[in-house]
């Protein structure tokens, strides 16, 4: 109700700046406000006529008609929260984008723990939010409380926002990746270029070990490329247990929680394991993954692994995050995904091995995506700014590395070299809506970007690619299935339980706890949302 109630007051406003703008809004205004929109109006395009007189172009009339310069909220997050140089960096947007468009932004970044709960309140309290990316809130759960526009709804105007005033996302992203951001076919986001895809069946360890490895197994390390990749799943197990042979007294491998289906061909539909998509996605059937022979033969691995001496006996117990182990030294490898960077240049202790294919899950792209918070000032504004984001090599670079001759400067090679002393530094330039379109750092190939797009390419994607599932119908069944997984799951999934009959224990209080009743649900909204695709 709270999004339609908004979506008809923005159609409104809108409309009622149409009007405005035809009779003399102008002459009121200061003349430095008339100066930027006759220079946004000169930069949004290369025609003879003005855009005034266009009135074929509702973007540049939009532009013009800003006599004033809009402010927008723009809100991401990084994992600690704002640099120091964040204002810094801010002013240098705006002075791209004042000249362009006539519009500032003021750049609220939260640290990724206390997302949820500070955009929640945010919404709930009617603060401005014009653009988001979805990840911490969530894009499902940020459309199931109504906090998102609809990308597509009129302008007021007869004008539908995205395709008026988005070009250039679409042309960036393409449709197909776009349709992955949809919810009961509404499009909520727009999703952004990075590595798509991951490789299965993949471990970073450390090189240095795998040299004295060789001795104890009949593989052959390929230590010229930051991939090493071998046949199958069980070449990854032998080189685990060849590791553990090379140093007995360190930890061969440390497990990770959400790593399962990364050792398995499932795709966990909707982002979790209660009901999911067999063959990579190929099939769309959805099964109960704990029933599969998938999960059976990667309980046997892992029970493998603990018995063969690989695993530590604390691993239950123990929250050391697998980088920080590894740079203490107590392990030798742990789970990754396989992609062109994963090992740069510079980590010349590390090599990736990967023993399955390159697969994009139906997560994988629609739910990393910026969004139109249904608090904004003007969708209008906030669509021509979130396609500037996408349409600027300038402002990518600008959100990923900061000012240049300030916070890096390129090498002979054009890579990026960061100031040690720089004041704005982040890991987060995988949220760039067009990280393509921005310089590489040293240390990676310098056509990482035409890498990546040869990986996305090349990967196996699953058919529900852009499926999101609403929980809200089986909520209490999730709570209590999430419960009983979480009971379970580690004793099972790191080795240190009888696979078979262990499995079967936590399939009957998973049943008794509605697992059924969510792989049903799941199937029918899956049903749905194909139904939709075609």
């Amino acid at each position: 109700m709270k999004k339609r109630i908004f979506a008809a007051l923005a159609a409104g406003m809108l409309a009622s700046a149409a009007l405005v703008s035809c009779g003399n809004s102008g002459a009121s205004s200061s003349a430095s406000s008339e100066d930027k929109a006759s220079s946004a109006a000169e930069s949004s395009g290369s025609s003879e006529e003005s855009p005034a007189e266009n009135s074929a172009d509702p973007a540049a009339e939009a532009i013009v008609n800003r006599t004033e310069t809009e402010h927008l909220v723009v809100s991401y997050f990084t994992w600690v929260g704002a640099t120091e140089g964040i204002s810094r960096i801010q002013d240098k947007m705006n002075e791209l984008t004042i000249p362009a468009l006539n519009i500032d932004v003021e750049l609220n970044v939260t640290d990724f723990a206390s997302r949820s709960q500070a955009l929640t309140l945010a919404f709930s309290g009617g603060e401005q939010i014009d653009i988001m990316y979805s990840l911490g809130l969530g894009l499902s759960n940020a459309v199931q409380n109504d906090y998102l526009m609809d990308l597509e709804m009129d302008d007021g105007n007869g004008n539908q926002l995205i395709e008026t005033y988005g070009k250039d996302i679409i042309d960036t992203m393409g449709w197909d990746n776009l349709n992955t951001s949809r919810i009961g076919g509404v499009l909520y986001g727009t999703s952004t270029q990075h590595d798509l895809a991951q490789g299965r069946n993949s471990i970073l360890a450390r090189r240095q070990t795998l040299e004295k490895a060789e001795a104890f197994m009949d593989l052959t390390p390929d230590y010229d490329t930051n991939i090493w990749k071998v046949d199958s799943q069980d070449d990854i197990v032998t080189i685990i247990k060849a590791l553990h042979d090379a140093e007995p007294s360190v930890t061969a491998y440390q497990p990770s929680a959400s790593a399962s289906i990364n050792w398995t061909s499932i795709d966990q539909l909707g982002g979790n394991v209660f009901g999911v998509l067999t063959d990579y996605g190929q099939n769309t059937e959805v099964v109960n993954y704990f029933e599969t022979e998938e999960y059976l033969n990667f309980v046997k691995m892992m029970y493998d692994l603990n018995q063969y001496g690989c695993i530590s006996p604390d691993a239950v117990t123990d929250t050391t995050s697998d980088q920080a182990a590894f740079q203490a030294g107590t392990i030798n490898s742990f789970f990754t995904s396989g992609k062109p960077d994963i090992v740069t240049a510079n980590d010349e202790d590390l090599i990736c091995i990967q023993g399955g294919p390159d697969f994009t899950g139906s997560t994988q792209i629609g739910g990393f995506c910026w969004t139109i918070g249904y608090t904004t000032v003007d969708p209008v504004a906030a669509m021509q700014y979130l396609n500037f984001m996408y349409q600027s090599p300038e402002w990518n670079n600008l959100f990923m590395w900061g000012e240049e001759g300030v916070d890096y400067t390129l090498n002979d090679e054009g890579l990026v070299v960061k100031d040690d002393n720089s004041d704005f530094s982040h890991a987060m330039q995988w949220l760039s809506p067009a990280e393509f379109k921005a310089y590489v750092q040293e240390g990676n190939p310098a056509d990482l970007w035409q890498q990546y797009e040869a990986f996305n390419d090349g990967a196996i994607v699953s058919k529900a690619s852009g499926f999101t599932f609403d929980t809200a119908p089986v909520a209490t069944q999730f709570t209590a299935v999430t419960n009983v997984y979480n009971q379970y799951q580690k004793a099972i999934e790191f080795g240190f339980s009888d696979p078979e009959s262990s499995i079967a224990e936590m399939n009957a209080a998973m049943k008794a706890a509605g697992i059924d009743d969510i792989v049903a649900e799941k199937q029918a909204q899956l049903d749905a949302w194909l139904a939709l695709q075609n």
